[in-house]
């Protein structure tokens, strides 16, 4: 019984070294909102923990569409989205952002996205117990089998780690 749990505990202890050494190129796509507001705030801390992984990042307005050509492809969906049917909505954020950052009026915007002016006061909520919608990030595979090590590495560190402020 030890001896299994010996080979256990080395097996543990070589899968974390193989996670600090991890390499290769991870191809991911997102839309241009989440590729700017969700993850490039994070990619100095990804390169810093892990310099052995090249990112290639690709935005795309529909990556649904091509999610078997990447790693890992990030959607936003909302709630209450059905995920056998692709759902599309023409509004930009980053245009909505920008013109209430600009004072030009108000904005339904996500509270995670905006985070950051939101605390530092140049963006205000009017209206905090008024909900819009509810979304979520789902990160799509192209395959459930074989995660890739760096794959699951980004998904862990995308979790658990908050943007910069």
């Amino acid at each position: 019984m030890r001896a299994i749990l010996r080979e256990i505990e080395d097996a543990e202890a070589a899968a974390v070294a193989s996670t600090r050494e991890l390499h290769g190129t991870l191809h991911f796509l997102a839309t241009p909102v989440l590729a700017t507001h969700l993850l490039a705030p994070r990619i100095g801390r990804w390169r810093a923990r892990y310099p052995g992984v090249a990112l290639d990042v690709v935005a795309d307005l529909f990556p649904q569409n091509r999610v078997e050509a990447f790693d890992v492809t990030f959607l936003l969906l909302e709630d209450s989205v059905d995920l056998n049917v692709v759902a599309l909505q023409s509004a930009s954020f980053d245009v909505l952002y920008c013109a209430a950052l600009e004072s030009a009026g108000i904005a339904v915007l996500s509270t995670a996205l905006a985070a950051p002016q939101l605390e530092s006061g140049a963006l205000v909520h009017l209206l905090p117990e008024w909900i819009f919608g509810r979304f979520t990030i789902y990160a799509a595979l192209p395959s459930r089998k074989l995660l890739p090590a760096r794959t699951r590495a980004l998904l862990d560190f995308l979790g658990a780690a908050p943007a910069p402020r």
